[in-house]
């Protein structure tokens, strides 16, 4: 089932290649983005100080 808030937890398949922002991350006033091609999972934030789960936010999604 598609996600309908375009936010993705660590580990969840993507369902739409696109690039995403780490939400974590922009509440702690860093951009951190990544690519997510369709069908892989969502990864751990390597700029998180704290280990765990992200979030990803959709940005832009990819042109077909």
């Amino acid at each position: 089932m598609p996600n309908s808030s375009n936010n993705y937890k660590t580990g969840e398949v993507c369902d739409q290649e696109a690039r995403y922002q780490c939400l974590n991350c922009d509440w702690a006033e860093r951009e951190v983005f990544v690519d997510v091609s369709l069908g892989l999972l969502f990864p751990f934030c390597k700029s998180c100080p704290a280990p765990g789960d992200a979030t990803w936010h959709l940005v832009q999604a990819v042109s077909a």
